[in-house]
């Protein structure tokens, strides 16, 4: 067998072992790479938010129902352009202004309707801070 042969064997085997990972072994794959989380066949939220600690762009390997608030916040917080990631029915004002934040060409992410209503509590806000307060 030549050398080439034994590599691309190698990696075939890694793969292999990579495709169907379950419990501790999952949890240290996912420590390796937060990637890795493709390969899991059991996912929780606790390793979800594992891997996108390790790694931000592991969100787009989390279902829809595994993306909770704080598993996206993590995720935006490191790298806010993985908002695209994150479905319009998903996405909170906390999300979108944490990356925001992070990385202002996420605003391309951010749905229209929230970013409307994001925008409209903001200028509300700017306004009660600029009218003068009443006394008595």
């Amino acid at each position: 067998m030549t050398k080439s042969t034994e590599l691309r064997k190698k990696r075939y085997d890694e793969l292999e072992l990579t495709r169907h990972l379950f419990g501790s072994d999952a949890y240290d794959a996912v420590l390796k790479r937060g990637t890795n989380l493709k390969y899991v066949e059991e996912l929780t939220e606790n390793l979800c938010m594992s891997a996108v600690y390790k790694d931000s762009e592991a969100l787009k390997f989390v279902p829809d129902h595994l993306k909770t608030e704080r598993v996206c916040l993590e995720a935006v917080s490191k790298n806010g352009l993985v908002l695209q990631y994150i479905n319009s029915e998903l996405q909170t004002k906390a999300i979108c202004l944490a990356a925001l934040n992070n990385n202002e060409n996420s605003l391309k992410y951010i749905s229209s309707e929230l970013f409307n209503k994001i925008y409209e509590e903001m200028k509300k806000e700017e306004e009660a801070k600029a009218s003068p307060i009443d006394q008595d």
